[in-house]
């Protein structure tokens, strides 16, 4: 999965730097639009997954407030589901 995430990162860079020296055309824009959304998508899944277990590490101390790490899984799963909506939504306004 991290190789995919690399390889997205990768041609988005090349079609911004592209885009910064005006060689660049609306096929290329659509294109990078559309890999970043699939790399978003991708990194929602991993991150959810690496609080949830950051959480476990710290046994049945992780789950008080106090620590402070209960939002951050609760802001990763909220986020996840808010940009996979609003990737639908851009995703049939660009096609």
């Amino acid at each position: 999965m991290l190789n995919v995430a690399y390889w997205i990162c990768e041609h988005v860079t090349d079609i911004f730097i592209k885009f910064n020296n005006n060689c660049w055309n609306y096929r290329e824009v659509l294109l990078s639009l559309e890999y970043v959304m699939w790399l978003e998508l991708l990194l929602n899944v991993k991150v959810i997954a690496v609080s949830s277990e950051g959480l476990e590490c710290f046994g049945g101390m992780g789950y008080l407030e106090d620590t402070g790490l209960p939002s951050i899984l609760r802001d990763c799963q909220v986020f996840s589901t808010y940009y996979s909506c609003c990737f639908c939504i851009i995703a049939s306004q660009l096609y």
